[in-house]
């Protein structure tokens, strides 16, 4: 046993709706006797891929003692359900069995329509650089920012609008959720924070996959550790494969807590 972070469900919440065992893609969860249920602790590993898509906010991160992630056992459970048919996929799976790395292709022509009507529009990037990792937490460009957007990798080059709809006028910060640490980017992000007395929004715009779906709980993370006291408005668009705007979100302001930067 070992403490770390893990999921953890409110009964009393959940409806049973199964969105959040869609986004395991470790097989952690399923629904039990009409709850969505942790079947066992060892496939956990306490990203939150499944937290963005509960509609009753019934899951939470939390931090206690509980097995540690078995990533073989994971394998292995994954095998064990293709070989009972539970998912079927059409082209192996990688090693790592995410279904953000899984090969898709289609031959549908261009959206048109889904384009920018101005086909001369130009880039609204006014920064560099954009990895968050690369730029600097007191760069000018965050010193009077109101409008901050966070966007994963694959995302900002999935929307076809994204220049025109999401990033005029905003300072941007671009993260993989899959291959960078969670906690190095809400600890990045809160530095960028603490002294951003101006910003009044943060839009987090992702992929449609489960490494993206804790991104909005990163930022989240970002925030409270922040000790920025102004009121933020909190916004999240969701990208799918094909590059259409699938939805997006507003939530309530959130402020920051004692910084621990």
């Amino acid at each position: 046993m070992v403490t770390r972070k893990i999921i953890e469900i409110d009964e009393d919440k959940c409806t049973g709706c199964g969105q959040c065992v869609v986004n395991c893609p470790e097989g952690a969860l399923e629904i039990v006797g009409g709850k969505a249920r942790v079947v066992n602790e060892h496939f956990c590993d306490g990203l939150g891929a499944c937290i963005g898509e509960c509609p009753e906010n019934a899951l939470q991160i939390v931090e206690r003692e509980a097995p540690e992630f078995d990533e073989g056992a994971v394998l292995e459970h994954q095998l064990q359900r293709k070989a009972q048919n539970i998912k079927t996929e059409a082209y192996p799976s990688p090693a790592c069995s995410c279904p953000s790395a899984k090969p898709l292709v289609w031959d549908e022509e261009t959206q048109q329509g889904e384009l920018p009507t101005n086909p001369s529009v130009t880039s609204e990037i006014r920064q560099w650089p954009l990895k968050l990792r690369l730029v600097p937490p007191f760069a000018p460009f965050f010193q009077d920012m109101k409008r901050l957007v966070v966007v994963s990798d694959c995302a900002s080059l999935a929307y076809p609008a994204m220049h025109v709809e999401f990033l005029r006028g905003a300072s941007i910060v671009q993260v993989c959720p899959k291959f960078e640490d969670p906690e190095e980017i809400a600890g990045k992000l809160a530095s960028i924070l603490q002294y951003a007395t101006k910003l009044e929004e943060i839009l987090v715009i992702e992929m449609e996959v489960p490494c993206c779906g804790h991104l909005l709980q990163v930022v989240r993370d970002a925030i409270a550790q922040s000790g920025n006291k102004k009121k933020i408005c909190l916004q999240e668009a969701i990208i799918s494969f094909k590059g259409n705007l699938l939805r997006t979100r507003s939530y309530e302001p959130e402020t920051g807590g004692t910084a621990k930067i």
